[in-house]
């Protein structure tokens, strides 16, 4: 029987989240063979042509093994000055083999890296009953060589600073003491006792360098350490040597290999009105309309050069430059937008040009500024909101009305909202709920 699903998140310089899962019915993965590796084989992804200033997802996946896996606990580094880490992700054991136990922590860590070096643990429990370890939990075959599996995803910021565009930024396995980087796992001969299997050999980055050493001491990227033996333990009490484990990392793309700002259908010629049509597609349809090469059609959409991708000053300024009318970049910056919520009602202290509003989940809403065009979507669990000024015919009709006051009625929760200036300048805001 499925068992409840429960969340506890706790938040301070050393965040952690745990989950209490249940999955659906067993689909486990098939494969494996008489000459199949016992070996499990852990492996960090690598990203390619990942863009700066965008999130980027990093599978740690299980490649193969002979034995069912029961737990895991990682530990993985990576450069916090590049990559700001958000949030740990649980992977497909949690639904193809009905894991119940995920948590993560973080923090900063001194590995004598210039910038700092962040530190992410992961650790996953097939059966939260200690008694129990080798019932509907886990696969139900012996072998898991029919893989990958997600273990679990690292959701990264990558910096938009320059000085870091067409670099190779590792996350490797990390370990600072005989606890760390292990896999339990579970025979048919030894029900109910988990096994601890540590690291055999590591691999940096697709196999190309074997760096396995078991004698550099404590902190080390280069295994499981011989210290960790105890010199007359139990023989079942041993660690087996039985993981491999292979580090990755993320591959920023070069300037030089980025669309055009503006060219946002990628046919090489930027402003046309084919761009603007498509960047005004997204706003209603969401995501699914880029379909060339999404990452680099949401990089071609800062078109105001804040860094910033896919919002409404964005879209501002981009008719701002097809009707003549832009500024020359850099813009001047806006002023600080105060955006208060009273009982469902959204209002700005500062006249804006346009507002995208993102709210929790698929809600109603209501425009309640006069002169604007309203576009919404409901796209990964969220609904956006796009709130635009008309063109003003009485006054010019290159110009845009602005608005400000109530703007927007809704009982969904805001979850963040993004504003601009008549000349598409970024409009920093403050929400402030009473």
């Amino acid at each position: 029987m499925a068992k409840a699903m429960m969340f506890r998140v706790l938040a301070c310089s050393l965040a952690a989240t745990v989950l209490m899962l249940s999955g659906c019915e067993h689909k486990p993965p098939s494969g494996g063979g008489a000459g199949a590796s016992q070996n499990f084989e852990i492996q960090i992804e690598t990203t390619h042509n990942t863009l700066q200033g965008m999130h980027v997802i990093v599978d740690v996946t299980l490649n193969s093994g002979y034995y069912r896996p029961t737990g895991f606990d990682l530990k993985l580094v990576y450069n916090a000055q590049v990559l700001c880490f958000m949030a740990a992700i649980p992977g497909d054991l949690y639904t193809i083999c009905d894991w119940e136990y995920f948590s993560y922590q973080y923090e900063l860590i001194d590995t004598g890296f210039r910038g700092g070096t962040g530190a992410v643990w992961v650790k996953g429990i097939a059966d939260v009953d200690a008694w129990n370890l080798y019932t509907e939990s886990g696969c139900e075959i012996e072998r898991v060589n029919g893989g990958p599996l997600v273990l679990f995803s690292i959701d990264f910021v990558v910096s938009n600073d320059p000085q870091f565009e067409c670099i190779y930024l590792p996350i490797r396995f990390y370990w600072e003491d005989c606890d760390d980087n292990v896999v339990t796992y579970s025979t048919d001969w030894n029900r109910g006792t988990d096994i601890r299997a540590v690291a055999k050999d590591i691999f940096d980055y697709d196999l190309i360098g074997r760096i396995t050493d078991d004698r550099t001491g404590f902190p080390t990227f280069t295994g499981f350490q011989h210290e960790c033996y105890e010199s007359d333990p139990m023989p079942t009490a041993q660690p087996v040597r039985l993981v491999d484990f292979i580090n990755g990392g993320v591959d920023i793309v070069c300037a030089d290999s980025v669309a055009v700002r503006g060219d946002i259908d990628l046919d090489g010629w930027p402003f046309e009105i084919t761009d603007l049509v498509l960047f005004n597609d997204y706003f209603n349809r969401g995501l699914e309309v880029f379909n060339r090469s999404r990452p680099v059609q949401i990089a071609a959409t800062d078109v105001n050069g804040d860094g910033r991708t896919l919002t409404s000053s964005d879209l501002v300024y981009m008719v701002q430059v097809m009707i003549d009318n832009a500024l020359p970049l850099p813009l001047p910056e806006a002023d600080t937008a105060h955006c208060s919520i009273v009982d469902g009602v959204l209002m700005v202290d500062q006249e804006v040009a346009a507002a995208q509003v993102v709210l929790e989940g698929e809600v109603d809403w209501t425009s309640l500024a006069d002169h604007t065009t309203f576009r919404s979507r409901f796209e990964g669990g969220r609904t956006y909101v796009l709130i635009l000024g008309d063109r003003n015919m009485d006054v010019n009709p290159w110009l845009r009305y602005t608005f400000s006051g109530p703007f927007l009625q809704t009982e969904g929760e805001v979850m963040s909202i993004d504003m601009s200036t008549v000349d598409g300048a970024w409009v920093d805001v403050t929400i402030e709920e009473h």
